[in-house]
């Protein structure tokens, strides 16, 4: 038998690779934008003159391209700036929400709603140890806050992590 199963291997060839899985089609909400004109848009007429900055490094659906987090230099501070998220699906994207903060990453929670859940964090001081962090999900219309929590800055006695306080789940 065994003989059998290796002369058919020899004969058809090694199996065909299996695609990688896709993520299952997700619907995504409100109407297909450009994310440049519609972030403009949404920051109003203080973003309508100089360049957007463009933020690429996530892939909230998991499809396989990073999706674009958008700003204007004025909406950005010490603490961190105003974000647009979109999702690109191929020629155009979704909005799925705004943040404020440094730029958004990934938690390592599970996906709501099919994207990614990520935290936010706004600097408060202390070389941005001093600072509030929130988590967000996506609710299957945008993202919003569920957990936070407040850091402040280490003393001679403790360490950064120790000088947070414990996540605390938001109503």
């Amino acid at each position: 038998m065994r003989a059998l199963g290796l002369a058919l291997l020899v004969a058809c060839g090694p199996p065909a690779p299996v695609p990688p899985k896709v993520p299952a089609a997700l619907a995504l909400p409100g109407a297909c934008v450009d994310p440049l004109v519609d972030a403009r848009q949404r920051l109003g007429p203080d973003a309508h003159d100089g360049p957007l900055r463009v933020e690429r490094m996530v892939d909230l659906d998991g499809d396989g391209t990073t999706d674009p987090y958008v700003t204007h230099e004025v909406f950005c501070g010490t603490g961190g700036c105003r974000w647009q998220l979109y999702v690109q699906r191929e020629g155009c994207a979704h909005h799925v929400g705004e943040l404020f903060g440094m730029t958004p990453l990934p938690t390592e929670d599970p996906r709501k709603h099919g994207l990614l859940s990520l935290v936010v964090i706004v600097r408060a001081g202390c070389a941005g140890l001093a600072r509030a962090e929130t988590r967000v999900v996506f609710d299957g219309t945008r993202y919003v806050p569920v957990a936070e929590r407040k850091c402040t800055c280490p003393t001679e006695e403790s360490s950064p992590g120790e000088a947070c306080e414990p996540w605390k789940e938001l109503p």
